[in-house]
């Protein structure tokens, strides 16, 4: 990506999340329960397939604006959110406004994300050459996991056609949620790296192999003497997508 580009990876931990803080474009405001792990991850909408746009007539010089063929404008909706790729790196976008007669996306800052930018220096404009070099656009889904304050486990969707965002919840009376990763790093002596609750590099998003959730929740009923049992489950998966190769998986032989 450019310089000061948006760098989302493909998993953005949070552990043990602060008290006050607050999930990104909530209304009305939601404060994440103090403690827990907050995890986003970014996903290919495999239903789009993916389009070519030429060069000199389907990004304007400032990086503002997408330009796309009749038959193709109707595939896009405002808020939902691009991957934009050229041989100069790549960006992502949202679309803040559609134009169907004229066949035009916008992409103006001041999105819901914080991902445009435009003018000077816009990412846009800048993987794009003005413009001037072919590029090709992939449709992303952001998915956002969280618990609220009021004990939610929520699924925050970004990207979502005409809305830009879209809640479901998961589960109630969730008191906790710690994510752990297993890395396939190595240090000096060859030795692997212990699991580790946060992933801040993009040398630790590369080496995710495994991940590892814990949830806590709690009974809906109070018992004898006022009391809410507790319950901790823990699983992990493997993780396998187009970023995290070489997975860990069975392997035969002796």
């Amino acid at each position: 990506m450019p310089a000061n580009a948006v760098n989302l990876g493909i998993i953005t931990s949070d552990n043990n999340v602060p008290a006050s803080t607050t999930v990104l474009s909530s209304n009305p405001v939601t404060t994440v329960r103090t403690g827990t792990d907050r995890q986003t991850i970014l996903q290919i909408d495999s239903g789009f397939v993916p389009i070519a746009l030429p060069a000199t007539v389907s990004i304007d010089a400032i990086g503002s604006t997408i330009t796309v063929s009749a038959a193709d404008i109707g595939r896009f909706a405002v808020g939902e959110v691009y991957f934009i790729t050229s041989t100069l790196g790549a960006t992502f976008v949202q679309i803040t406004a559609k134009n169907t007669g004229t066949r035009v996306l916008t992409v103006a800052t001041g999105d819901a994300m914080g991902l445009n930018l435009t003018g000077t220096g816009g990412h846009l404009k800048t993987i794009s050459s003005s413009g001037t070099l072919a590029t090709s656009l992939m449709r992303m889904k952001i998915i956002h996991y969280y618990i609220t304050n009021e004990k939610l486990l929520m699924r925050r969707e970004f990207g979502v056609p005409n809305v830009g965002l879209r809640d479901s919840i998961i589960a109630e009376h969730v008191l906790n949620v710690q994510f752990n990763y297993s890395l396939n790093i190595v240090d000096a002596n060859g030795n692997v790296a212990q699991p580790t609750g946060t992933i801040t590099n993009t040398e630790q998003r590369l080496a995710v192999r495994q991940v590892e959730v814990t949830v806590t929740v709690e009974s809906p009923k109070t018992i004898q003497g006022g009391l809410q049992p507790t319950l901790s489950g823990t699983t992990s998966t493997s993780v396998r997508n187009m970023q995290f190769r070489q997975a860990l998986q069975p392997t035969t032989g002796g």
